[in-house]
């Protein structure tokens, strides 16, 4: 449940944002190949790329609550809270730095193609990276949406 509505949500404030700039600085030269629509496949990548994040975090929180009220059984709501919250924002650092790294890496075999193909950097930049960002920008809105929705999913056993 906590993957359904983190992605989804991600996955609609994109489509808003795209829908109400139209698509302007969002560049898909490296779909042109494709018989699908670039867009289709776009959308596809921002689902599989935020529900990996979105599980990695979900099941560390889950995880975590778990553990700390099997540790100290009399832990308070208030403090199981702000331990959840820590533990949420901890984990969404080194997610949101994962995502990005992961995508900007599979961006470098096309970057150094265009590159040694004498094309202008701040054209492979603008067309390469551009679509990268937007992918683990959207990724990372989806691991902030999904630690309040986990951590409330996780403590309502223990309430």
């Amino acid at each position: 449940m906590v993957r359904a509505l983190g992605t989804a949500s991600a996955v609609l404030i994109a489509y808003i944002v795209f829908s109400l700039i139209h698509y302007k600085g969002v560049h898909f030269e490296e779909m042109e190949f494709m018989l699908t629509s670039p867009m289709d496949v776009f959308y596809l990548e921002l689902v599989i790329g935020t529900l990996g994040g979105i599980m990695d975090i979900a099941v560390s929180m889950a995880s975590s609550i778990d553990e700390l009220v099997g540790n100290s059984p009399n832990i308070t709501r208030k403090q199981l809270i702000h331990s959840g919250m820590m533990i949420g924002n901890d984990t969404m650092g080194t997610m949101t730095n994962t995502l990005i790294f992961a995508y900007l890496s599979g961006s470098i075999p096309l970057l150094l193609l265009l590159v040694k193909n004498n094309i202008h950097i701040g054209f492979v930049l603008n067309v390469n990276i551009s679509l990268e960002i937007l992918r683990a920008l959207v990724s990372s809105i989806g691991i902030v949406i999904s630690i309040p929705i986990t951590l409330a999913i996780s403590i309502l056993p223990f309430i």
